[in-house]
């Protein structure tokens, strides 16, 4: 292991291995350790030392070599690999390095437990970047990461870039006034019956782009809006957004909206009772979807307004499926419509035979329920292909289409028709 505090150092030995990849993938992986300061005040700095130190021989192990760890700060690490060539061998790369560093340190009869986030940073063949802007993009990613349940986010270079200046609260109060600026938009990605091959519905994705800072990421605005009464707006525009553009998309058979758990609690059969009304939407082409740990977070409420809001006649979607419980117990009570089967095991279900397990098991599931699976997040011929094998009933993911505006997506839709 290489100590390197020193940034001109790190930058130049960084610099070095991306100049001398020789056509190989380069994965990044920058590593945060937190808690050490409540650690220090206890333990005292020597003793936290020792403890560092037999975190750096853990990644060591998986990094496979001693040069390929350096530590670029007083609780950061970063890990170079060679030979990751998509992004789910960087992930479990990640997973790796994650439980090594969640296994309990004991000093004398004490246990200790340190928190860590990783950030990812790939390139491959053609790829050039330098070292002060590859950092730079790793510390993105540890941010993300920092929020993110699984500990860890990828930087691929297609996601905007957030701003780590904005607080909580500059976010909410622009958030405020957002809807009435025009800065709110939906985007919407295609989702493909297996069967048919004929496109099945569409996923809607709200889009925020701040007059001055350029898009805000989802991930970061909504968990601000849910805890606040922001999140009752959001919603009410986005039911009323979607279900005014649907006119202009007459080809999709049925339009997906995100809800919140928070929504589920308020006036939300109301205001889609009077969104459907005012927009003259069949039901039958609007499918809710909610987190299945959302869902379980608060069950019997949850349930409740599900049964309401499917009495409308809207379907009704338990997205991220798979992550949380995934037991018939908590299945039965749900009056679901679709299964959307998260991207984490579609994503690596043609490497890693456990997963692919877990997808057979959740489509099985399904079927055994009477609803519909949709995988999400399959990017390439061969995971539609398994996945129509293991008889998934609907795909979405970048391999069919990437998330458009509502112009783009009607032109989408009109030339798949014409070919």
């Amino acid at each position: 292991m290489t100590l390197g505090i020193d940034r001109n150092t790190t930058f130049a030995r960084l610099q070095e291995r991306l100049e001398s990849r020789e056509g190989r993938g380069l994965s990044l992986f920058l590593i945060h350790v937190s808690r050490l300061r409540q650690l220090n005040r206890s333990l005292g700095y020597r003793a936290v030392g020792g403890l560092l130190n037999e975190l750096e021989e853990r990644l060591m192990r998986v990094a496979r070599d001693p040069e390929r760890v350096e530590r670029i700060g007083n609780a950061d690490y970063l890990v170079t690999l060679d030979g990751l060539m998509n992004r789910g061998h960087a992930q479990l790369a990640a997973l790796k390095m994650l439980d090594e560093l969640s296994k309990p340190l004991q000093r004398e009869d004490r246990l200790y437990h340190l928190d860590a986030a990783i950030g990812i940073w790939m390139a491959m063949e053609g790829d050039a970047g330098d070292a002060e802007t590859v950092l730079q993009q790793l510390e993105w990613a540890i941010t993300e990461a920092r929020q993110a349940p699984e500990k860890y986010a990828l930087w691929d270079g297609e996601k905007d870039e957030p701003d780590t200046r904005l607080t909580d609260w500059d976010i909410e109060n622009d958030l405020r006034q957002a809807a009435d600026r025009g800065e709110l938009s939906m985007f919407y990605q295609p989702q493909q019956d297996l069967a048919s091959g004929e496109i099945s519905g569409a996923e809607a994705l709200i889009r925020w782009r701040n007059g001055d800072r350029g898009y805000v990421r989802p991930d970061i605005f909504i968990p601000i809006a849910e805890r606040s009464a922001l999140i009752e707006e959001v919603t009410r525009w986005t039911l009323h957004t979607v279900l005014r553009e649907m006119e202009a998309l007459p080809n999709l058979p049925q339009i997906s909206i995100n809800l919140s758990v928070q929504v589920l609690q308020q006036g939300i059969v109301e205001d889609l009772r009077s969104a459907l009304s005012l927009w003259s939407v069949d039901p039958a082409r609007v499918v809710l979807e909610v987190t299945e740990s959302a869902v379980i977070s608060n069950l019997e409420q949850a349930v409740d307004a599900l049964r309401e809001l499917r009495a409308l006649g809207v379907g009704l979607s338990i997205d991220d499926f798979g992550t949380g419980y995934s037991t018939m117990t908590y299945l039965r009570q749900l009056p679901a419509t679709e299964l959307k089967i998260d991207r984490s095991f579609v994503d690596n279900m043609l490497h890693f035979s456990m997963d692919e397990h877990i997808v057979k098991s959740l489509i099985h599931m399904a079927r055994g329920a009477g609803l519909r699976t949709v995988a999400e997040g399959v990017e390439n011929e061969e995971t539609r292909q398994r996945l129509q094998q293991l008889g998934c009933d609907v795909i979405q993911g970048y391999h069919l289409a990437r998330p458009m505006p509502l112009e783009d997506c009607s032109r989408w839709l009109e030339d798949r028709l014409r070919t």
